[in-house]
């Protein structure tokens, strides 16, 4: 629902939140839908030169812009849901974000590395997440986690729950969780199940 000036309502509060989509939309365009402390969103970014979400998502800062935005699950969606508009997240209040068009090809040419498929329950602000993290084959854990330069780390069989009980659990095949949102990390893989995956170093 638009206001004057490009001011749109959302749960209620009317802000500047939404605006003209006034750029062309070039390159790769991703399906995501993204969680945070009462935030569940779905809609579209665009990847630009990007072939892979988790690479444009590491670049980002601030705010990223996502297009015809629509809450999830809600009985109003669609109010967000601007064709010709475009809602900025910041991305400090994001938990997880889903990549709902995941790319399932092998790329000629890209180099691949082994990997560790590590199961892992997590404790994020509001939720609670289980999956697989792929660690490089024989790599520490906490390296991984403290990694400079990359603030959202892959998963992949992601189960969401939310801690709230508001809403029913969601399961995501590739997603990606930002570093600064974790509270706990617990490893559920015995060390000796642990087996090798070959990836591509690009591999989200």
């Amino acid at each position: 629902m638009s206001g004057q000036n490009g001011l749109a309502a959302v749960n209620g509060v009317t802000g500047p939140w939404f605006g003209r989509d006034e750029q062309p939309t070039q390159g790769a365009v991703g399906l995501v839908e993204l969680l945070g402390e009462r935030l569940h969103l779905s809609g579209k970014v665009d990847l630009g030169q990007f072939d892979r979400l988790s690479n444009w998502l590491n670049m980002q800062s601030g705010f990223i812009r996502l297009r015809d935005a629509h809450e999830v699950g809600s009985t109003t969606a669609g109010h967000l849901g601007l064709q010709d508009g475009a809602l900025w997240v910041r991305l400090s209040q994001i938990v997880l974000v889903a990549d709902l068009s995941v790319f399932t090809g092998v790329r000629v040419g890209v180099p691949i590395v082994e990997k560790q498929r590590r199961n892992v329950s997590i404790l994020a602000r509001g939720f609670e997440l289980s999956g697989d993290i792929h660690v490089h084959a024989y790599g520490d854990m906490a390296q991984f986690l403290e990694a400079a330069g990359a603030p959202f780390l892959p998963m992949s069989d992601v189960t969401v729950r939310w801690l709230s009980g508001e809403r029913p659990t969601a399961r995501f095949s590739v997603a990606m969780v930002n570093r600064g949102q974790l509270v706990t990390v617990l490893e559920t893989t015995e060390s000796a199940d642990v087996g090798l995956d070959r990836q591509e170093i690009r591999s989200a």
